[in-house]
């Protein structure tokens, strides 16, 4: 996790986003045990979850539209 997310601010991006079933608690635990900032959802059987970051100094986050889909 911490070198992805050294790769990621690299690149300018904002963090992470992932859907984990709610029957995989040791990867929620891998994924709420970091210095990112953790917003988290529920529905139909799974999490979804997105890990924040802020962007290198100098560098602005990169951030993608959400298309409404999943």
């Amino acid at each position: 996790m911490r070198r992805m997310g050294e790769i990621a601010r690299a690149r300018g991006l904002a963090g992470f986003t992932t859907d984990v079933s709610q029957k995989q608690q040791p990867m929620l635990m891998i994924l709420y045990r970091n210095e990112l900032h953790v917003e988290s959802g529920l529905g139909d059987g799974a999490y979804h979850i997105t890990l924040r970051f802020a962007p290198p100094p100098g560098k602005r986050a990169r951030t993608r539209p959400r298309s409404g889909k999943r």
